[in-house]
């Protein structure tokens, strides 16, 4: 069973250009198993995962064989990540969402250590 993600935000100020800075993020990031890339335009990301939530299996389970009904749908969360140049020249990136633990960790490690 895929868990929930929780809300989420991670900032960070950097020197690099904003598109150095937001094509590091999206080649660190897409390799996170269970995402993927939904979206980039310019100086913005938006990374995705679909899963079935806990509830949609066990009522797939309890009512079975109409419960399965459940199991065509699936639930998704988003990760945005942006860049925007400051006024001193310096470059800012968010990132802000639902994650899971692993995920959340991945953009604050990708935020954290310097561009490859």
């Amino acid at each position: 069973m895929a868990a929930d993600g929780k809300p989420f935000t991670a900032n960070k100020t950097t020197t690099a250009s904003p598109e150095e800075a937001i094509g590091v993020m999206a080649a660190r990031l897409a390799l996170v198993p269970g995402y993927f890339l939904g979206i980039q335009m310019g100086t913005t990301l938006r990374l995705q995962r679909a899963y079935w939530a806990t509830w949609r299996i066990v009522l797939a389970v309890v009512l079975f064989p109409v419960g399965l009904l459940f199991l065509l749908g699936k639930d998704q969360e988003f990760i945005l990540v942006s860049v925007v140049v400051g006024g001193d020249g310096s470059t800012r990136v968010a990132a802000s969402g639902r994650a899971i633990p692993m995920m959340a960790g991945s953009v604050h490690a990708a935020l954290n250590s310097p561009p490859a």
